[in-house]
């Protein structure tokens, strides 16, 4: 019993050993991703007109609890010479109700009194939701309620004279599986929650014949874990970068 609790413990600690150790050449690759990409040198890209932005946090532009004015809406619109209005809203949701309660900050709500009526002036209308409901996993957040209010939404758009092709849909981006033990909600959401909502997402985009970014695989493979803060949730300066950087290059096959 003497020698094989040493045996023992030494397993234990060479397998933590053997994790520290993978999870660093993890982070290695994914800052070399994010760097070549970065590192990059982009075309220029001109596409005249206004755009709007409707969005959780991430669209508002939170790094941690903190908003930065790198962010992607901003870079985005810098870049092609856009007036934009970034209409993100912390915490919010795609659904009407979320735990039994109307939420009057959520995107079914804001739909009828805040999407604009196009103008000549206007190009593109984005949406970018799913992390908070994702997040918020309660009974009455699920994938079917999801495309049922998302689908209201879009509804409401096209009835204020956007075409499907002014409509750009985001999926939801890339986040570590800690990141959604924030909503202090049990069970927290699982990675696999999130590529149900993620493949909801798409279908709506398909269904609708609207625009449709996948801004996950996108940072997947250009920088993963290295592109997120601290909070495990919200992209860090060189996740909003990467985050526009992939919006650009979806917008260049528009044209």
């Amino acid at each position: 019993m003497k020698r094989i609790l040493p045996l023992f413990l030494f397993a234990i600690l060479l397998g933590c050993k053997k994790g520290i150790v993978e999870s660093e050449v993890k982070l290695d690759t994914d800052k070399l991703n994010a760097d070549n990409l970065l590192s990059a040198e982009q075309k220029p890209l001109t596409v005249p007109g206004k755009a709007y932005f409707f969005g959780d946090s991430i669209t508002e532009g939170y790094s941690g609890n903190a908003v930065i004015a790198d962010n992607w809406v901003n870079n985005v619109s810098k870049f092609v010479g856009w007036d934009f209005e970034n209409l993100g809203i912390s915490g919010t949701t795609m659904v009407k109700n979320v735990n039994g309660a109307d939420d009057p900050l959520s995107m079914y709500n804001r739909a009828i009194a805040e999407i604009p009526e196009k103008t000549t002036g206007d190009k593109y209308l984005f949406f970018a939701y799913g992390m908070n409901d994702v997040g918020k996993n309660v009974f009455d957040v699920t994938t079917a309620q999801f495309i049922q209010d998302y689908q209201y939404v879009i509804n409401n758009a096209l009835a204020k004279n956007w075409n499907p092709s002014d409509i750009i849909l985001l999926n939801i981006y890339y986040c570590k599986d800690q990141g959604f033990t924030l909503y202090n909600v049990e069970p927290p959401a699982t990675h696999f929650r999130q590529i149900t909502f993620n493949q909801a997402i798409k279908n709506i985009a398909l269904k609708n014949e609207v625009h449709f970014i996948d801004i996950y695989s996108f940072m997947k493979d250009n920088g993963a874990d290295y592109l997120i803060s601290y909070d495990g949730i919200h992209p860090n300066k060189n996740g909003y970068a990467v985050i526009a950087r992939g919006v650009i290059e979806a917008l260049r096959s528009y044209k």
